[in-house]
Protein backbone atom coordinates (compact mmCIF):
# COMPACT_ATOMS: atom_id res chain seq x y z
CA UNK A 1 0.00 0.00 0.00
CA UNK A 2 2.78 2.42 0.95
CA UNK A 3 4.45 1.67 -2.38
CA UNK A 4 1.37 2.81 -4.35
CA UNK A 5 0.95 5.94 -2.24
CA UNK A 6 4.56 6.86 -2.98
CA UNK A 7 4.06 6.34 -6.71
CA UNK A 8 0.85 8.43 -6.63
CA UNK A 9 2.67 11.21 -4.80
CA UNK A 10 5.47 11.14 -7.31
CA UNK A 11 2.99 11.40 -10.17
CA UNK A 12 1.45 14.47 -8.56
CA UNK A 13 4.88 16.09 -8.47
CA UNK A 14 5.31 15.50 -12.17
CA UNK A 15 7.53 12.50 -11.55
CA UNK A 16 6.59 10.60 -14.70
CA UNK A 17 8.91 9.64 -17.54
CA UNK A 18 7.08 11.43 -20.33
CA UNK A 19 9.87 13.12 -22.27
CA UNK A 20 11.98 11.20 -24.76
CA UNK A 21 15.16 12.60 -23.19
CA UNK A 22 14.17 11.19 -19.82
CA UNK A 23 13.44 7.80 -21.34
CA UNK A 24 16.78 7.73 -23.16
CA UNK A 25 18.66 8.74 -20.01
CA UNK A 26 16.90 6.10 -17.90
CA UNK A 27 17.43 3.36 -20.47
CA UNK A 28 21.13 4.16 -20.84
CA UNK A 29 21.62 4.30 -17.09
CA UNK A 30 19.70 1.09 -16.41
CA UNK A 31 22.10 -1.04 -18.44
CA UNK A 32 24.90 -0.49 -15.95
CA UNK A 33 26.48 -2.77 -13.38
CA UNK A 34 25.43 -2.61 -9.70
CA UNK A 35 28.62 -0.70 -8.80
CA UNK A 36 28.01 1.78 -11.62
CA UNK A 37 24.40 2.20 -10.47
CA UNK A 38 25.53 2.99 -6.93
CA UNK A 39 28.17 5.46 -8.14
CA UNK A 40 25.78 7.12 -10.58
CA UNK A 41 23.04 7.39 -7.95
CA UNK A 42 25.46 8.98 -5.48
CA UNK A 43 26.48 11.56 -8.10
CA UNK A 44 22.82 12.19 -8.97
CA UNK A 45 21.96 12.85 -5.33
CA UNK A 46 24.87 15.28 -5.03
CA UNK A 47 23.60 17.10 -8.13
CA UNK A 48 20.06 17.19 -6.71
CA UNK A 49 21.35 18.64 -3.43
CA UNK A 50 23.25 21.26 -5.43
CA UNK A 51 19.95 22.03 -7.17
CA UNK A 52 18.30 22.52 -3.78
CA UNK A 53 21.05 24.98 -2.82
CA UNK A 54 20.70 26.84 -6.12
CA UNK A 55 16.95 27.27 -5.70
CA UNK A 56 17.42 28.27 -2.03
CA UNK A 57 19.72 31.10 -3.19
CA UNK A 58 17.15 32.16 -5.77
CA UNK A 59 14.46 32.08 -3.08
CA UNK A 60 16.55 34.36 -0.86
CA UNK A 61 17.08 36.71 -3.80
CA UNK A 62 13.39 37.03 -4.66
CA UNK A 63 12.38 37.31 -1.01
CA UNK A 64 14.55 40.43 -0.75
CA UNK A 65 12.90 41.86 -3.88
CA UNK A 66 9.45 41.62 -2.27
CA UNK A 67 7.80 40.58 -5.56
CA UNK A 68 5.06 38.19 -4.44
CA UNK A 69 4.65 36.64 -7.88
CA UNK A 70 8.35 35.75 -8.10
CA UNK A 71 8.39 34.51 -4.53
CA UNK A 72 5.47 32.18 -5.21
CA UNK A 73 6.99 30.93 -8.47
CA UNK A 74 10.32 30.04 -6.84
CA UNK A 75 8.62 28.63 -3.73
CA UNK A 76 6.65 26.14 -5.84
CA UNK A 77 9.80 25.01 -7.66
CA UNK A 78 11.65 24.72 -4.36
CA UNK A 79 9.02 22.40 -2.92
CA UNK A 80 9.26 20.15 -5.97
CA UNK A 81 13.07 20.05 -5.96
CA UNK A 82 13.21 19.22 -2.24
CA UNK A 83 10.57 16.52 -2.54
CA UNK A 84 12.35 14.86 -5.46
CA UNK A 85 15.71 15.05 -3.68
CA UNK A 86 14.19 13.46 -0.55
CA UNK A 87 12.49 10.71 -2.56
CA UNK A 88 15.76 10.00 -4.36
CA UNK A 89 17.68 9.67 -1.09
CA UNK A 90 15.13 7.09 0.06
CA UNK A 91 15.26 5.36 -3.32
CA UNK A 92 19.05 5.19 -3.09
CA UNK A 93 18.85 3.49 0.30
CA UNK A 94 16.21 1.06 -1.01
CA UNK A 95 18.30 0.38 -4.11
CA UNK A 96 21.38 -0.35 -2.01
CA UNK A 97 19.39 -2.78 0.15
CA UNK A 98 17.85 -4.46 -2.90
CA UNK A 99 21.25 -4.92 -4.54
CA UNK A 100 22.62 -6.42 -1.31
CA UNK A 101 19.65 -8.83 -1.18
CA UNK A 102 20.05 -9.75 -4.84
CA UNK A 103 16.65 -8.30 -5.75
CA UNK A 104 17.59 -6.87 -9.15
CA UNK A 105 14.03 -5.98 -10.13
CA UNK A 106 13.51 -3.84 -7.02
CA UNK A 107 16.96 -2.27 -7.43
CA UNK A 108 16.14 -1.38 -11.03
CA UNK A 109 12.84 0.20 -9.94
CA UNK A 110 14.56 2.36 -7.32
CA UNK A 111 17.33 3.26 -9.76
CA UNK A 112 14.77 4.45 -12.32
CA UNK A 113 13.16 6.67 -9.68
CA UNK A 114 16.51 8.33 -9.04
CA UNK A 115 17.22 8.78 -12.76
CA UNK A 116 13.83 10.32 -13.44
CA UNK A 117 14.09 12.42 -10.28
CA UNK A 118 17.39 13.88 -11.45
CA UNK A 119 15.87 14.80 -14.79
CA UNK A 120 12.91 16.49 -13.10
CA UNK A 121 15.16 18.33 -10.62
CA UNK A 122 17.15 19.73 -13.54
CA UNK A 123 13.89 20.88 -15.12
CA UNK A 124 12.60 22.53 -11.93
CA UNK A 125 15.92 24.30 -11.30
CA UNK A 126 15.79 25.71 -14.83
CA UNK A 127 12.18 26.81 -14.26
CA UNK A 128 13.13 28.49 -10.98
CA UNK A 129 15.92 30.34 -12.76
CA UNK A 130 13.42 31.39 -15.43
CA UNK A 131 11.14 32.73 -12.68
CA UNK A 132 13.76 35.31 -11.72
CA UNK A 133 14.95 36.02 -15.25
CA UNK A 134 18.11 33.93 -15.36
CA UNK A 135 16.74 31.49 -17.89
CA UNK A 136 16.52 33.80 -20.88
CA UNK A 137 13.93 36.36 -19.82
CA UNK A 138 14.60 39.63 -18.08
CA UNK A 139 12.14 41.92 -16.33
CA UNK A 140 12.17 45.54 -17.35
CA UNK A 141 11.05 47.99 -19.99
CA UNK A 142 11.43 47.38 -23.68
CA UNK A 143 11.71 50.25 -26.11
CA UNK A 144 10.56 49.73 -29.69
CA UNK A 145 11.60 52.12 -32.44
CA UNK A 146 9.63 52.08 -35.70
CA UNK A 147 11.19 53.29 -38.92
CA UNK A 148 8.50 54.97 -41.02
CA UNK A 149 10.58 55.20 -44.18
CA UNK A 150 8.47 54.34 -47.22
CA UNK A 151 5.14 54.89 -45.49
CA UNK A 152 3.03 57.62 -47.10
CA UNK A 153 1.53 60.39 -45.03
CA UNK A 154 -2.21 60.45 -44.53
CA UNK A 155 -4.94 57.83 -44.57
CA UNK A 156 -4.80 55.48 -47.55
CA UNK A 157 -8.04 53.72 -46.70
CA UNK A 158 -11.18 54.34 -48.70
CA UNK A 159 -14.70 54.33 -47.40
CA UNK A 160 -16.83 51.54 -48.81
CA UNK A 161 -20.07 52.47 -50.49
CA UNK A 162 -21.43 48.92 -50.58
CA UNK A 163 -22.52 48.68 -46.94
CA UNK A 164 -20.56 45.46 -46.57
CA UNK A 165 -22.00 43.79 -49.65
CA UNK A 166 -19.11 42.98 -51.93
CA UNK A 167 -20.57 40.75 -54.59
CA UNK A 168 -22.87 37.85 -55.25
CA UNK A 169 -23.52 35.06 -52.77
CA UNK A 170 -21.53 31.92 -53.52
CA UNK A 171 -23.35 28.98 -55.04
CA UNK A 172 -24.67 26.26 -52.77
CA UNK A 173 -21.76 24.15 -51.66
CA UNK A 174 -23.81 21.18 -50.57
CA UNK A 175 -26.93 19.46 -51.78
CA UNK A 176 -27.88 18.95 -48.13
CA UNK A 177 -28.65 22.59 -47.40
Amino acid sequence: MRHWILIGGLALLGFTPSAQAQDDQVEAASSTSPKEKLDWAADAIVEMNDGVKTVEKLQEQVTRSGDEELIQCVRIKMASVRALADVSVGANAAMTDALADGNDERAEFEFRKIAIGLSKVRQFVAEAEACVGQGGTVDGDTEVSVNSQGIAEGDDTEESSTDGIIGNDPPDASAFE
